[in-house]
């Protein structure tokens, strides 16, 4: 039962003319009460710069804190929208891809900064987490490469990505000069991401340092989380993302739980809610927090992946959860590495949401795994398809006039939009949605379409498509389908090719984008939430399917009948500094003490990815005292097998030692043959004394595009052409065919050549290539004109990869 805070039902809060009813804002698993003051309107940029994979755990935690979180983009901040009467704070979160450049191009190249600075100046409050801390540092140093100028609210240099602390978990000790609610200097668990280091010459407060335990690292006791003034306002410089929980699925997020674990023993959101309390208030106080464990309702998979190439659009993404939750579904953030993992099944989940966005995204990211997402469908799960979603699963778009080959093949027809009549791209307006499906609904809803198409349907006997809702706008794409259904499988899939999640005028949709324009307030007569709840339980399955039998299923890793040890796993999976997939399993208080006629059996390693496996290394460290007497083994076998020794056994007065086993020599080959793998650790029954194994692990070196490189060395481990940056190339053979060394070996089978060639002559009089030709050839050889007497030519040629791509003929 949700409760409800008596202020928050009894004190409307009235801030630039608009009544926030706060008895509206319903959140199902907690209760958002604070202790003391009205709740705060905070503004979390969202545009396409920011990390849709972090938003909802950072949104999520603010609601469940009591306040009201509310997507912007840098059209609001453009249109004067980012002001003290509309919002108390303004956070900058993970950048896309861990870097602050999509906020470099999106706020610093349209001339923003200073609105963000004006707003904190005048007593607005602001946060940065990660990259969005670094950008708001006078200097932010990425991977080595200083940027400047930036935001520059803060006058020190900030540093990432943390490769001493690590991607998935580091440690935080807290000043004990804090506040009284925060009097503690005790380590803290915290979720990292890239992260963020702060080094002189900023000033302000320091809050909390990383705490790594190894002095050699540069982060080590650096500053992790800082405040400090500006103007009237207040700040703070967050490097890790305490928004994250990765004990629990109520922050609306899947991608840490899985691969870290119950390794972190806090709940951190109590320690974001402090951040946004003093940068909104001043005030230095601990807010109550509830993160309710897990999320009722069925379980949806929402895509959240933003890089370069596209993907989901980080602003739509709260409305969509909010829109979700209020169908009576639980939405989980998943990422491309969910999808690469296999951890997209009908067993995990109900249905997938690929959102609004950019769609040549997700061809990107998923290129290679389709299958994957088919064989989710077919075995019963749904697919809701939404605007670049729908485009996505298409077998053909047609896009601007430009024709595209998409892989995903859910619907064979093909998608054809902008519709330039309604408006052009990327312009964004209400527009009726005219609905006839006696399944999902009837009617004519006022809906958000901000560049969508239309469907061409695929011929009957190929696939059968259902019509269920049409453009009604007049003009020449009237009547054409703007939602469609089908079948796939055992399961369905449905595509409501516009915004049904977003509530113009309405903030329980956690956007504040689409509530305002150039042209003042945006205010929606109906909500599509009802239509779309009726499209989403359409699409779920009917019962739940359980998860595919598989040996010794990846994760997490299982206990066999012969454990007696009572010891468990704090650490199931992550990943080593390499950006590997190592399995690695500290056992209990990392140690596994094996008394006589104990054993130990677990199984379960690996992750179920098409990889191939170029190394897999067993290390055991283990430790006896001198007097020792017994003997403890390991043993393994792949699938039901017969056991076989390893050669590693405790020895007496061992203290840390490390043994290594070939696992690789033993038929370790594939990762299904690691998923396959179990391994016995027994200690004989007339032993005397202890034996204890400090730690288990097994180090892999992957090859997951199969091109012979391992991962930790392969420049572009997705992409089966290049491995390693081509060299410029040397002319082995000159006349009328040139020659020159091949690259394809060093570098990578896909390796092309850019020829630039024309005459000297016009190369000397222009000063550069105004008149040059240029080309592309796949082979190291190509023909060279003769020119004509008395006239010189010239040829460049340079070598290009996906380490190394081309610029483009100059």
């Amino acid at each position: 039962m949700r409760m409800l805070c008596i202020a928050e039902a009894l004190a409307p809060l009235r801030r630039g003319g608009w009544l926030l009813a706060l008895a509206a804002l319903s959140l199902a698993g907690g209760a958002p009460c604070r202790a003391e003051g009205p709740p705060l309107r905070v503004a979390i940029y969202a545009d396409a710069g920011a990390d849709g994979e972090t938003l909802l755990p950072l949104a999520r935690a603010l609601a469940l804190g009591g306040h009201l979180p509310l997507t912007v983009t840098a059209d609001d901040l453009a249109m004067g929208l980012l002001t003290t009467t509309e919002f108390d704070v303004f956070v900058l979160p993970e950048g896309r891809e861990g870097s602050a450049a999509g906020f470099r191009e999106e706020i610093g190249g349209s001339g923003l900064e200073a609105t963000i600075r004006d707003f904190v100046s005048a007593g607005g409050g602001f946060v940065g987490f990660g990259a969005g801390a670094r950008y708001a540092a006078a200097e932010d140093d990425w991977d080595g490469t200083v940027a400047t100028p930036g935001l520059a609210l803060w006058d020190g240099r900030a540093r990432g990505p943390l490769t001493g602390v690590g991607e998935g978990l580091g440690l935080v000790a807290t000043e004990a000069s804090w506040a009284a609610g925060w009097r503690d200097t005790a380590e803290r668990t915290v979720f990292v991401g890239p992260g963020a280091a702060f080094f002189s010459g900023g000033g302000g407060e320091i809050l909390a340092r990383w705490s790594t335990g190894r002095g050699s690292d540069a982060e080590e006791q650096q500053p992790a989380l800082l405040r400090f003034f500006y103007g009237a306002g207040r700040g703070v410089l967050a490097g890790p993302l305490p928004a994250v929980d990765v004990r629990s699925e109520g922050d609306w997020s899947l991608r840490d739980d899985r691969w870290l674990s119950s390794a972190d023993a806090e709940h951190d959101q109590g320690l974001l809610l402090a951040l946004v309390e003093w940068a909104g208030t001043g005030a230095d106080r601990r807010p109550a927090h509830v993160l309710p464990a897990e999320n009722p309702g069925r379980r949806v998979a929402l895509y959240t992946t933003r890089t370069v190439a596209g993907g989901a659009y980080p602003a739509l993404l709260t409305a969509l959860a909010r829109a979700l939750e209020a169908a009576g579904a639980a939405p989980l953030a998943i990422g491309s590495r969910e999808v690469w993992w296999a951890a997209l099944d009908p067993g995990a989940f109900d249905l997938l949401v690929m959102p609004g966005g950019w769609a040549a995204g997700y061809v990107d990211q998923l290129s290679g795994v389709e299958q994957e997402i088919r064989d989710f469908v077919a075995a019963g799960g749904g697919y809701m398809g939404i605007s670049a979603g729908a485009f996505y699963a298409a077998d053909s778009v047609l896009w601007s006039g430009q024709s595209y080959d998409y892989p995903l093949d859910l619907f064979l027809g093909s998608l054809e939009g902008p519709l330039d009549e309604i408006a052009p791209w990327p312009e964004h307006v209400l527009t009726p949605l005219r609905m006839d499906d006696s399944e999902i609904g009837t009617g004519t809803w006022s809906t958000w379409y901000q560049g969508e198409g239309f469907f061409h349907l695929p011929p009957a006997e190929q696939q059968a498509v259902v019509e269920s809702g049409w453009y009604d706008a007049a003009g020449p794409h009237q009547g054409t389908p703007a939602v469609v259904r089908h079948g796939f499988g055992a399961g369905r899939v449905i595509y409501p090719n516009l915004h049904l999640e977003v509530e113009e005028g309405s903030d329980r949709d956690w956007m504040f984008t689409g509530d305002r324009d150039a042209d003042g307030p945006i205010s929606d007569p109906d909500s599509e939430w009802e239509l779309f709840a009726s499209m989403l339980n359409w699409a779920l399955p009917a019962t739940v399917a359980p998860p595919p039998v598989r040996p010794s299923v990846a994760l997490p890793l299982r206990f066999g009948p012969g454990d007696d040890s009572d010891e468990s796993l704090s650490e199931l999976q992550a990943d080593d500094a390499w950006g590997a997939i190592p399995t690695l399993a500290v056992v209990g208080d990392g140690r596994l003490t094996l008394a006589p006629g104990q054993s130990w059996q677990v199984g379960g390693f690996g992750a179920r990815v098409r990889l191939g496996v170029e190394q897999a290394l067993l290390e055991i460290e283990s430790s006896a005292p001198a007097d020792y007497q017994g003997s403890a083994t390991v043993e393994w076998r792949l699938g039901q097998g017969a056991w076989q020794s390893t050669g590693l056994q405790v020895h007496p007065s061992s203290d840390g030692e490390v043994q290594i086993f070939d696992l690789l020599a033993a038929g370790v080959s594939t990762v299904d043959d690691l998923e396959a793998l179990e391994l016995r650790f027994v200690h004989d029954a007339g032993s005397g004394g202890v034996a204890d194994f400090d730690r288990v692990w097994i180090r892999l070196a992957t090859d997951g595009d199969a091109d012979g490189a391992p991962d930790a060395l392969d420049c572009a481990p997705d992409d089966p052409g290049a491995f390693a940056p081509p060299s410029d190339p040397w002319l082995q053979a000159a006349g009328p065919r040139l020659e020159w060394d091949d690259q394809a070996v060093a570098a990578g089978e896909g390796t092309t050549y850019e020829l630039t060639h024309g005459r000297v002559d016009h190369l000397l009089a222009d000063g550069g290539f105004d008149r040059s030709m240029c080309r592309q050839v796949q082979r190291p050889e190509w023909d060279l004109p003769r020119p004509p007497a008395g006239v010189a030519r010239y040829l460049r040629v340079t070598a290009h990869n996906a380490c190394a791509p081309t610029a483009g003929c100059p």
